[in-house]
């Protein structure tokens, strides 16, 4: 009886996991193809870093779906009570961009938070900074993740005890040791990005006593963006950095299924952020579709000239 309970539990797990994942993917490529699609946007080095943020969620939201398949395959044979080995786990396609995207998270929190002191502390040599620059630190942070990976693999290739469940897990697909490593790494990086949002708010309250309309144009460019950025990262820190403590110190009993669940909300809602934070977003959607629309309707009045 308790066996059917569990497996119950994972079916159900893996259709919330591959609909939220279906979601979070759909929904965050919409917005970086948009932003691709809308020079006036793709020009600009905020959006260059909104591309960046919604990139890692569709990542993670492709990871989850993949990790759904796996494990309703292991369900669906019955191999659901199985063990297996770390090295196992370390090279499934799931595992494997599950490892990536925990690299990536803790990237772009960094480089975020980094993009945001330079622009909020020196403004005039953050607008001198071309496009290009920011695409460069996009690119470097997917490069250094997959570089992540290859050394977590190196570490991992003596993992061959049959010692952890065939479902795998993230935490079961790396050497145990350096997978702890990773999340503290996680935990910190999270930690010290919120807290230097702490200035960040001061020097940006301090540009509001500046009575140059110079000034306040570029403070009202650097607030906007800033606003968006520090309510991303403060869902790292609801759906992310507390969970994670919280399996760290293994209080109240929480479970790293939990931690998927939320990691997911807080892809979607990275999302939802982003475009309600930025009307130039929505604007680019709905001129695109009034553009898709009207093509439709030419297309239509062709051929309805044509058939008479």
């Amino acid at each position: 009886m308790a066996l059917k309970w569990h497996i119950f539990d994972f079916r159900t797990e893996n259709r919330i996991y591959l609909v939220l994942g279906s979601l979070a993917t759909a929904a965050n490529l919409s917005v970086v193809l948009l932003i691709l699609a809308t020079e006036a946007l793709r020009q600009r080095k905020e959006f260059i870093l909104i591309i960046g943020f919604c990139l890692v969620d569709a990542i993670t939201g492709i990871d989850y779906v993949l990790i759904s398949i796996y494990r309703n395959s292991v369900l669906t044979e019955g191999r659901e009570s199985e063990l297996t080995s770390r090295l196992f786990c370390n090279v499934q396609p799931s595992q494997i961009l599950s490892l990536i995207c925990d690299q990536l998270l803790v990237g772009v929190v960094t480089v975020s938070t980094v993009d945001r002191v330079v622009a909020v502390f020196k403004p005039v040599f953050y607008y001198k900074l071309s496009v290009k620059c920011a695409w460069f630190i996009i690119a470097f942070l997917f490069v250094q993740a997959g570089l992540v990976y290859v050394i977590v693999h190196l570490a991992t290739l003596d993992a061959v005890t049959l010692d952890v469940p065939i479902l795998c897990y993230t935490a079961h697909s790396a050497d145990a040791y350096f997978y702890a490593l990773m999340k503290m790494l996680r935990i910190t990086v999270v930690t010290t990005s919120l807290l230097l949002y702490i200035p960040i708010i001061v020097k940006l309250y301090k540009y509001t006593k500046t009575n140059t309309v110079a000034a306040k144009t570029r403070l009202k460019k650097i607030k906007k963006i800033t606003v968006t950025v520090v309510l991303a990262t403060s869902t790292d820190m609801v759906f992310i950095l507390i969970p994670d403590v919280l399996l760290v110190s293994s209080l109240f009993g929480f479970r790293d299924h939990a931690v998927v669940l939320l990691h997911l909300s807080k892809c979607i809602l990275t999302v939802v952020v982003c475009v309600s934070r930025h009307k130039e977003i929505g604007e680019a959607l709905v001129k695109r579709c009034k553009k898709i629309v009207g093509k439709k309707v030419t297309t239509a009045k062709v051929h309805l000239i044509a058939t008479f």
